[in-house]
């Protein structure tokens, strides 16, 4: 949804809990880092690895918890790239 909603992100993927997805930004240098940044400020934390961003959320996580953080997640792409 969120790679529908901001046309930031392709080839998302994942395996259990685990989801990726790369960026796309190609006019920000280090875009995975500026997403983890505006990212910590809306209250998620989540991995860049290059321009590949990953979570990693808790199997414990409730649904109210996951929608906080695809919408935060969402909020940072959009404050960090555009």
């Amino acid at each position: 949804e969120i790679a529908d909603h901001t046309g930031l992100l392709t080839n998302v993927r994942g395996i259990g809990a685990i989801a990726a997805a790369d960026i796309n930004a190609p006019q920000f240098k280090r875009a995975g880092l500026r997403v983890y940044q505006a990212a910590l400020q809306h209250g998620v934390l989540l991995r860049p690895l290059g321009n590949t961003i990953y979570w990693l959320p808790p199997l414990i996580m409730t649904d109210d918890e996951l929608a906080g953080l695809a919408q935060g997640t969402e909020r940072a792409l959009t404050a960090a790239l555009k």
